[in-house]
Order: structure tokens, then C-alpha cells, then sequence
């Protein structure tokens, strides 16, 4: 299937927001490995929070300037704006951590953190392969793998919350990691939304 050149603008666009996401894992593994200098890997997510903006903002103008589009209008908007809401929720989550002065990851954190960063590879693969209809089974499990990944956010959000609700002395422990953890679940289940709007796009045009 071939597109006009505008067509290959918008998926040039979307290679952009991948790379976002690719950079975004990155800071994530570093920030893991080197808890101490959280600050400093919140102001680069910040950093890249306003390159994915500007990168999303140029999608938006594209498809308010563009008759033909390669897939549905709808789909472009959708897919522009979960992946921009991915960075954001992470940056979120950053956040909580900087602000409730947390001085070292708990465990389900680390394993929260892990999820996110295969998800986000996931998602970063897929979204490169999209224009690509000829291989949508490639497409297809990249989708699955990111849902599976989320069921294991979920699964990661409920026994972390579970030990917080049982460690019933402390309760502002509870309330800033229950806002930590919330960030980083709702990046996963975002990460699943892209993966479901990338399904609908492979049925509509198989």
C-alpha cells in the first residue's frame, strides 16, 4: 500500500514519538540504577516531556491541514494523544516521587518500573512497524505482548497496595505511594490503549 508524501510525513512524525518513548525507557533503567540523582532524570524527563509535546502539537497541525490521510483521521488524533499521555503520567509519577521525598524505590516500584519499560519497547516497535500493513501479524503481537505486560502492571499495582493497606501505621506512606504507584499503573494502561487503537487501525485496513 502506498501513500501520498503527506502520508509519509505523519508516520515520520509518529517514529519521532517512539523515539520519545525509547528515550523515556532509558531514563527510567538509569533512574533505577542511580536512585540518587532522581532530580536530575526528572528535569530530562521534563525536558522530553516538551519535545513530545512539540511533536504531538505538529501531528494535530498536519491533520488539520490534510484531506487524504494514510489511516483514519480518528486513529492519528488517538494514537498522537495516548502517546504524548504515556510521557506525561510517567513525568507524573517522577513527580509524586520528588515531591513526597522518597529516598529509595520500594520493590514493587522497581517491578512497576521494569513493566513500564518493556512496554514502552513494545510500544516504540509497533509504532515504527505501523506503516507497514503487509506484516500485520507482526503488528498484531507486539499488541498482545502489551497486554499481557499489562495484566502484570495490575497485578504489580494490587499486591503493592495490598501491603500498604496492611501496614495500617503509617498512613502517609500509604497516600504517597498509593500516588506513585497510580502514575506508573495509569503509563501501563495507556501503553494498552495505544495497543488497542493499533488493532482497530490493522482490522480496518486488512
Amino acid at each position: 500500500m502506498k501513500f501520498l508524501p503527506q502520508g509519509k510525513k505523519f508516520f515520520e512524525l509518529f517514529n519521532e514519538q517512539a523515539n520519545h518513548l525509547i528515550k523515556a525507557s532509558e531514563i527510567l533503567k538509569n533512574l533505577i540504577q542511580n536512585f540518587e540523582n532522581l532530580e536530575e532524570y526528572s528535569k530530562q524527563f521534563s525536558d522530553l516531556e516538551h519535545e513530545a509535546d512539540n511533536t504531538t502539537h505538529r501531528i494535530i497541525e498536519m491533520l488539520n491541514r490534510t484531506f487524504i490521510t494514510p489511516i483514519d483521521r480518528e486513529d492519528i488524533h488517538s494514537l498522537a494523544h495516548q502517546l504524548d499521555d504515556i510521557i506525561d503520567l510517567i513525568h507524573e509519577g517522577l513527580h509524586y516521587t520528588i515531591l513526597y521525598k522518597i529516598e529509595k524505590p520500594t520493590f514493587h516500584f522497581e517491578k512497576m518500573v521494569d513493566v513500564l519499560i518493556m512496554s514502552l519497547s513494545h510500544v516504540a516497535e509497533a509504532i515504527k512497524s505501523l506503516k507497514d500493513f503487509k506484516h500485520p501479524k507482526k503488528l498484531m503481537n507486539f499488541c498482545i505482548e502489551i497486554n499481557r505486560l499489562e495484566n502484570e502492571g495490575d497485578a504489580i499495582l494490587r499486591k503493592a497496595m495490598e501491603e500498604l493497606i496492611n501496614n495500617r501505621e503509617d498512613y502517609f506512606e500509604l497516600i504517597r505511594w498509593k500516588e506513585i504507584y497510580n502514575s506508573l499503573e495509569q503509563a501501563i494502561d495507556k501503553c494498552e490503549d495505544v495497543a488497542n487503537t493499533i488493532e482497530g487501525i490493522v482490522i480496518k485496513n486488512s
